[in-house]
């Protein structure tokens, strides 16, 4: 019978000293997590690009509310 432990912890240090790309693309891709590293990634390149637009002393602007609508702006209609 198999040590699963025994087996996880091996499995871990052998991925861990791995250096080659295409090995650890096919282990994710064997335990059907490529995609959500992708994700993951895309996510984490677009807040990092994010917090580099703006400067650290201008205010949170998820947290700021509308306080008086733009009567000059045109919302096009089925574009």
């Amino acid at each position: 019978m198999i040590d699963i432990q025994l087996a996880q912890a091996r499995i871990i240090e052998k991925i861990r000293q791995t250096e080659e790309e295409w090995v650890l693309r096919s282990i994710l891709k064997l335990l059907d997590i490529e995609g959500d590293l992708e994700k993951e990634e895309w996510q984490q390149g677009s807040s990092s690009s994010l917090n580099r637009a703006y400067g650290e002393d201008e205010p949170d602007y998820e947290k700021m509310s509308l306080k008086e609508p733009n009567p000059d702006y045109n919302r096009m209609k089925d574009a």
